[in-house]
């Protein structure tokens, strides 16, 4: 049976559109809040 999972795709334009930290990765929207935990954890090593 083929994987038939559905990704969402977005566009600038509905980036654009958007409140708060995103950043959009090839469609799909990521939040910049995980940076900021990678930099704390890297500044505690």
């Amino acid at each position: 049976m083929p994987n038939t999972a559905y990704l969402e795709h977005y566009t600038a334009d509905d980036y654009a559109r958007w409140e708060g930290d995103w950043e959009l990765i090839y469609g799909a929207p990521c939040a910049i809040s995980h940076q900021r935990v990678a930099r704390r954890l890297l500044a505690l090593l």
